[in-house]
């Protein structure tokens, strides 16, 4: 497909340990990856997880010669409140087409953790986490181009698209109206989807988004294995499409650029 996946990752990123080089077998598009930047994660005791952005820069840059600049420089900026500065610094001092923006953590925990004494109640946990996906989108803005996952918060803890709607769908209506306003992008996470099982959430959230007006939509695997490039891409679009959304969006040097969705399938 001639669009460039919009969240993957390497062997930069903690979780992962793809190469670039078999990322590149697969396509004779660019290719960006959006390596994990989280610093004092309650996961390893507040304790930044290790990203070698130097190397990561530096590396592409090598690989670009041999490849024909076919390599993309991206971050998945995992935001908190005692972190900001510390991520703005580092934004700041260096050069990306892609910055996509995740909220991994309330403070406490990983809302992933399964070892953390996670908050059940959708009653409590849909709200408060809307509200920390408002509160990064509002603090990081100016720096990011995707708001990432935005069901990162619900997929060790199931919550339905009743309890979505119940709890949070004037919370949801007013991140994307956030969205909107400042040109952030939002993404339909195909790991979310197809590991998580969270289809039927993105269904109502996408629904949501067009009904606020919202044009920007970007498709990222979330990939941390080469087989999952791209997977389920073709079946995004085809739903899309059936929406009559025309376009989606992707980054290069942060700016959004538009592809035809039809031109895709």
């Amino acid at each position: 497909m001639n669009y460039i996946d919009q969240h993957m990752h390497s062997y930069f990123s903690f979780d992962s340990q793809a190469q670039f080089e078999d990322y590149l077998k697969l396509s004779d598009n660019q290719i960006v990856t959006t390596e994990h930047i989280d610093l004092e994660d309650p996961t390893t005791g507040f304790i930044d997880r290790p990203l070698n952005l130097k190397k990561y820069l530096r590396t592409i840059d090598e690989l670009n010669v041999q490849y024909k600049n076919r390599l993309l420089k991206g971050l998945e900026v995992g935001w908190s409140r005692r972190t900001h500065e510390r991520l703005i610094d580092i934004l700041k001092s260096h050069d990306f087409d892609l910055l996509i923006l995740s909220i991994h953590t309330n403070g406490i925990y990983d809302y992933m953790n399964r070892k953390a004494k996670l908050e059940r109640d959708p009653a409590i946990l849909v709200p408060q986490y809307l509200d920390n996906l408002y509160e990064g989108v509002l603090a990081m803005h100016e720096h990011i181009n995707v708001l990432a996952h935005f069901d990162y918060g619900f997929r060790v803890v199931d919550v339905s698209v009743d309890e979505l709607l119940r709890y949070g769908e004037e919370k949801l209506r007013n991140l994307f109206d956030l969205l909107i306003e400042k040109d952030v992008s939002f993404e339909i996470n195909m790991g979310s989807i197809l590991a998580h099982n969270n289809l039927e959430l993105y269904k109502t959230a996408i629904d949501l988004y067009l009904q606020q007006g919202g044009n920007l939509i970007t498709l990222g695997s979330d990939a941390h294995f080469v087989k999952d490039y791209q997977r389920g891409f073709v079946e995004a679009c085809q739903y899309l499409d059936s929406l009559n959304v025309k376009f989606l969006t992707y980054y290069i040097k942060q700016q959004a650029q538009q592809v035809r969705i039809k031109e895709l399938l």
